[in-house]
């Protein structure tokens, strides 16, 4: 039998190849965390989580703003964290209401990340998302992020209740006061999770009785594992 020849290469041949593998794996990868988040939405939902309360600066952003952005909108979405664009729309798919609780006051770019989080889940096509935002709370919802109450260090709101001030509890509280008001959801402290880099509102949701995960800033990754550990 003739030997074969040995097949050769281009330098193309090599390129296609390279973008073919790549491609491959970040289809993969996107699998995956796809799959991460699923899995962490049904923990949520089978422990009765219908409340997610998100920081901002350093959780659901890799940066620290200290309230004095001076840059774009579009730079400052270079530093929002993958997990929270995958993980917002679809909490909101499953019917778990979400706020955003900061201590910064420049409360227009974080509308203005939060809208772009959304119109990314309706271009991405993630037919759960559009199916349940297609309802008659749609003329609530003026913005893309119009359903997610955003609690900062501004004059926008007030917390008038009896709870406590400390921490993001009078941020949640008025978030939560706003949902049941606009949407008939019935939330509580057992219903709330609170998701913060800071472990002194961590420590202040949770001596309130507030479900609480401290968020890793430098192990982003460990999120979904935790949320899915979560009892």
């Amino acid at each position: 039998m003739e030997a074969s020849s040995p097949q050769v290469l281009s330098q193309s041949d090599n390129n296609r190849n390279d973008t073919a593998a790549t491609s491959s794996s970040s289809a993969y990868a996107s699998a995956s965390s796809q799959g991460a988040i699923a899995t962490s939405i049904a923990r949520l939902k089978e422990i009765n989580i219908n409340f997610l309360a998100l920081d901002f600066d350093r959780t659901i952003l890799s940066c620290h703003t200290g309230g004095r952005w001076k840059g774009t909108v579009d730079e400052l979405l270079e530093y929002v964290r993958p997990v929270f664009i995958q993980l917002i729309p679809a909490a909101q798919a499953a019917g778990i209401e979400v706020a955003v609780v900061t201590f910064t006051h420049q409360i227009s770019l974080v509308r203005a990340v939060l809208d772009s989080i959304m119109l990314s889940a309706r271009e991405d096509g993630d037919n759960d998302y559009n199916n349940n935002n297609n309802n008659n709370n749609a003329t609530a919802t003026r913005t893309p992020s119009g359903r997610i109450p955003i609690r900062g260090n501004d004059r926008s709101w007030t917390y008038n209740g009896k709870g406590s001030r400390s921490g993001k509890q009078a941020h949640m509280a008025s978030a939560v006061a706003e949902l049941e008001y606009r949407f008939g959801v019935k939330i509580t402290k057992a219903t709330t999770l609170l998701i913060d880099d800071d472990s002194r509102n961590i420590r202040t949701a949770l001596q309130h009785g507030v479900r609480a995960l401290r968020f890793n800033p430098e192990k982003p990754h460990r999120l979904l594992p935790e949320i899915i550990k979560l009892s």
